[in-house]
């Protein structure tokens, strides 16, 4: 009996992938082609429409993403060919490349309407979160904020998840701007300022000073004002003379200012030919002429004045004064001296009428003169008498010397006042 074989083209072609079910990145998958033909057919491979291998089985070991696709065989032999149909080749995987674009790009002004989109590669598709530095502020796709604040700046960033992973995306900066709301400065150092020490002074926002207004295209507001308070020692320091440098009378008052914070508070005066203070306070009274200059202290330093030229002229009142309180002196004198030697003469007199009335009781009366007419007086009592006259001679001398006294220093007063006038 003779065997007939029938020669036929491939027919019943059909692709099977294994493992069957879902695939992952990173698995090892088969594919198979079957097909009915006679004699036995060659297997093509095709992804596409492109050629990736030959063979009845096409294996992928660790596949990833890019192997997904169409895949299908081509079976051929001397009869003819044949294709199978498209198998999909659906590989999974975790997100990636997650992305976050701002729109409107460019400048976003307080109330602006903005959108936030995330994009990421991921199968099957990725749930999207979103956040503001660590905080959950919305989910989906897209964020969108509708007139916009500077509360709303800050950095933002998705996070895509699917089942099989998730993927943070980079941070984005949303920079609203705004005008100005509040200013405030600051000093540093805080403490004291010397005009010696460091001049760097730090301020927050710069450059602003009293007065200064902070302006850019959005709006302007001004800062409350904060003290500066810079020590230094005294400068500027100077002497005022109260009147002019050239006066008559007794003295010529010199008043000392001076810059300075805190203001001075210790003020020494000095003559130029004199190495030592000649008085202390923010005025003197200069008595002499000369040449006076001041020196202000505070804490931190000091600083002396210019001098300046005082000139003090005699006033001719003031020696008639003089001349008038030495003749009162000598008047004075005069009177005390004469009422003292009254009350020893007038003690004197009494004692010697008392020793002339016990001489006439112990005597015989005196004898008469009839050739004069007049009482003998014995030379005893001529002898007391004249005593008498002699002791009131030298009383009047001795008043007439003090008035002659009194009349000199009145003259020496008028002459001295008469020669510093003519200097």
């Amino acid at each position: 009996m003779k065997t007939v074989s029938l020669l036929d083209p491939p027919k019943n072609i059909s692709v099977s992938i294994s493992p069957s079910g879902v695939i992952v990145e990173g698995d090892s998958v088969t594919l198979s082609c079957s097909s009915d033909s006679n004699p036995l057919a060659e297997i093509s491979w095709f992804k596409g429409g492109t050629f990736v291998g030959s063979g009845r089985n096409y294996s992928i070991s660790n596949i990833s993403s890019d192997h997904s696709g169409e895949y299908k065989c081509k079976s051929i032999n001397e009869h003819g060919e044949k294709l199978s149909d498209t198998v999909m080749l659906n590989v999974m995987y975790a997100p990636r490349n997650a992305v976050v674009s701002i729109s409107p790009s460019g400048e976003i002004v307080e109330g602006d309407s903005v959108t936030l989109s995330c994009s990421s590669d991921s199968n099957p598709l990725a749930e999207i979160s979103w956040f503001k530095g660590g905080t959950f502020v919305g989910s989906g796709r897209n964020y969108s904020i509708s007139n916009i604040s500077s509360d709303d700046s800050g950095e933002y960033k998705c996070k895509s998840s699917n089942k099989h992973g998730e993927k943070d995306s980079d941070t984005v900066n949303l920079n609203v701007m705004y005008a100005t709301k509040t200013i405030s400065l600051s000093i540093s150092p805080s403490a004291e300022m010397q005009t010696d020490a460091p001049k760097n002074i730090a301020v927050s926002i710069s450059p602003i000073v009293e007065g200064e207004s902070v302006t850019h295209k959005h709006g302007d507001k001004y800062s409350d004002a904060v003290p500066l308070n810079v020590m230094y020692p005294p400068k500027n320091v100077s002497v005022y003379i109260n009147g002019s440098g050239e006066t008559e009378g007794d003295s010529v008052t010199l008043i000392c200012s001076s810059d300075s914070n805190p203001p001075a508070l210790n003020f020494s005066w000095f003559k130029e030919d004199q190495s030592s203070s000649v008085g202390s306070g923010q005025s003197f009274s200069a008595l002499q002429s000369g040449r006076f200059y001041c020196e202000a202290h505070n804490q931190h330093g000091s600083q002396r004045s210019d001098a300046v030229t005082v000139t003090v002229k005699e006033h001719h009142g003031s020696r008639w004064h003089e001349v008038f309180g030495i003749t009162v002196e000598c008047g004075v004198s005069f009177i005390i001296v004469t009422i003292t030697i009254i009350i020893i003469m007038f003690i004197i007199s009494l004692n010697r009428v008392k020793t002339h009335t016990d001489f006439l009781n112990s005597t015989p009366q005196p004898l008469i003169c009839t050739a004069h007419s007049q009482p003998f007086i014995p030379d005893l009592l001529k002898t007391h008498a004249q005593q008498f006259y002699n002791e009131i001679d030298e009383l009047h001398l001795v008043c007439l010397h003090v008035i002659a006294c009194s009349d000199q220093k009145e003259d020496a007063a008028v002459r001295g006042g008469t020669q510093r006038s003519q200097s």
